[in-house]
């Protein structure tokens, strides 16, 4: 059974805001991906080309698990710390395929809340 908060409800909303804003992510998924995230709390994210969903549902089946501090959690899906640098620093435990890896690390990059991808727009108007 899953055991999820409020701090994971926020996070979850705050990163699906972002994502189905900037649809240019969205191209990087043919097919749905399922993230088992373990903290103080479980949960599992499902990421599929148009949304983020929080699932209640069994952890038979995931695609990448991620285990690490909430801190560490909520800083990478902030984009405040790259996935790869805090496995590298052992803040993180990360199991997945290398392909899952890395498509889970550019879709965090490309939908840092502090990036603004609205400024190019202007140099390809000229």
């Amino acid at each position: 059974m899953l055991k999820w908060s409020g701090v994971m409800l926020k996070l979850a909303s705050a990163f699906n805001e972002i994502y189905i804003e900037r649809e240019h992510s969205h191209l990087l998924l043919r097919n749905p991906v399922t993230i088992y995230i373990q903290m103080e709390e479980e949960f599992s994210l499902r990421l599929t080309p148009d949304k983020l969903t929080i699932l209640r549902n069994s952890l038979q089946d995931y695609d990448i698990l991620l285990s690490g501090s909430r801190e560490i959690i909520s800083a990478i899906f902030n984009g405040e710390k790259r996935l790869r640098e805090a496995q590298a620093n052992e803040e993180l435990t990360l199991q997945s395929t290398f392909r899952n890896a890395l498509l889970l690390e550019s879709i965090l990059f490309l939908n840092k809340p502090n990036i603004n991808f609205g400024k190019f727009k202007n140099y390809l108007d000229d």
